[in-house]
């Protein structure tokens, strides 16, 4: 089953000389490097960015701002923005914002393949990405310079078909857990994870869960947000459309360990409905004091719950009704944010935030390391403020134009 990712979009790029390696002479003193980034759109239609020194208020038109064809930041760091290019071409931007509040490329790294899109940034002169050209490496290059150091060995991984890799998530220094998917789409059994040393640039040793978990592979493409003050790591797998009950979890791998924790599977969907059959997760951020944010499909929709009926049951579906039912829940308003205590494995939910699609682009965001919402469904497009002391949510600003995404942060490096 493939999982559409969606959150890819570009149109035009102010470049300030005449070639891609002298983009920028002195960009340390033309980028801005606070302020707020806001983006709204979509795939199909194309998205619209526009830089604010202040957090907006009231309803801003974000037609006002930069057309792109793609824009969607995989982190910032030193206030740029790393992503897939924005015009649609092949390689990954180094995006900053110049004094007159536009959108700057100070540089880029060509990749072969056009649907290159994982790269992720551990500090300022460290980062790592995928080209999917090549199944059996990834880079590791300076976000500084935007040069490539070197190749890190991915070979032996043991799947018996190509893979692309989702997502590199730094623990420290010396080593980082890579998620990884077949090239066309398959899924791995047992959420596996690739720990890669960095010390040799070599695959280290594969993790698996020992319980039977999903078929739907979703990581944010955005920030490290996943280890907790005391060094443990939490990942999560989204839960599967062929088997019930089969919940969405948050898995964790305890502070020195290199294997999954056995005993934790926190099954945020069925904390909030025990007899949610479409028990999804589809995003996961940790935040801090054992606490983090995740986005899940909160009720079974309507629609499918009567495909699943008229089929037998899960098992029952056919590979056009799982598409049938991906499609319905990209626009099916049964998702919602919920704050998660990792230590007691608790959910609380949001007072105050409206539902949204369970895989809806729209994304959460931390500003000044506080978390705010992007919310975009048919009947509101707006970013809102958690206050999580008295667990409701506000008003910040509404949007026009296009469906909001997300706002980011260019003081924060994540």
């Amino acid at each position: 089953m493939r999982l559409i990712i969606v959150l890819m979009a570009g149109l035009s790029i102010i470049l300030t000389g005449c070639s891609d390696d002298d983009a920028s002479e002195n960009p340390s003193e033309t980028r801005l490097k606070t302020g707020f980034v806001v983006l709204a759109g979509t795939s199909d239609d194309g998205y619209f960015v526009k830089y604010y020194e202040e957090l907006p208020t009231g309803t801003i038109d974000i037609t006002q701002g930069t057309a792109f064809q793609s824009f969607f930041p995989v982190s910032v760091s030193d206030g740029a923005m790393f992503m897939t290019r924005t015009d649609g071409s092949r390689g990954f931007s180094k995006i900053a914002v110049n004094g007159n509040g536009e959108f700057v490329e100070e540089g880029f790294i060509p990749t072969i393949n056009d649907e290159s899109f994982s790269m992720a940034i551990r500090d300022r002169n460290f980062g790592m990405f995928h080209d999917r050209n090549d199944p059996n490496t990834a880079s590791i290059f300076d976000p500084a310079t935007m040069q490539v150091i070197t190749t890190v060995d991915l070979s032996e991984n043991g799947a018996g078909f190509p893979l692309r890799y989702q997502k590199f998530i730094f623990r420290n220094q010396d080593e980082v857990f890579v998620v990884a998917r077949g090239e066309e789409g398959e899924t791995l059994p047992s959420v596996p994870l690739f720990r890669v040393d960095l010390q040799s640039n070599a695959l280290a040793n594969k993790l698996e869960l020992s319980f039977e978990t999903d078929e739907l592979v979703v990581f944010n493409r955005f920030g490290q947000r996943y280890m907790d003050e005391s060094g443990n790591l939490y990942f999560y797998h989204g839960g599967n459309l062929s088997v019930p009950n089969i919940s969405g979890a948050i898995v964790k791998i305890p502070a020195g360990s290199t294997e999954y924790d056995p005993e934790y599977n926190f099954q945020v969907p069925l904390k909030v409905n025990p007899t949610n059959l479409g028990a999804f997760l589809t995003t996961f951020y940790y935040h801090r004091n054992d606490i983090g944010y995740a986005l899940i499909n909160a009720e079974l929709d309507s629609r499918i719950a009567e495909l699943v009926t008229q089929r037998g049951g899960f098992q029952g579906l056919s590979n056009e009704d799982t598409e049938q039912i991906i499609a319905w829940l990209f626009s099916a308003p049964t998702g919602a944010w919920v704050k998660v205590d990792l230590a007691a494995q608790t959910v609380t939910s949001i007072n105050g935030l409206p539902a949204l699609s369970p895989f809806d682009p729209s994304n959460m965001a931390f500003l000044n390391n506080e978390p705010y919402f992007a919310i975009s469904n048919p009947d509101i497009n707006a970013f809102y403020s958690y206050d999580a002391a008295s667990n409701n949510a506000e008003l910040v600003f509404n949007v026009t134009g296009a469906p909001l995404v997300s706002v980011f942060d260019l003081s924060i490096d994540e």
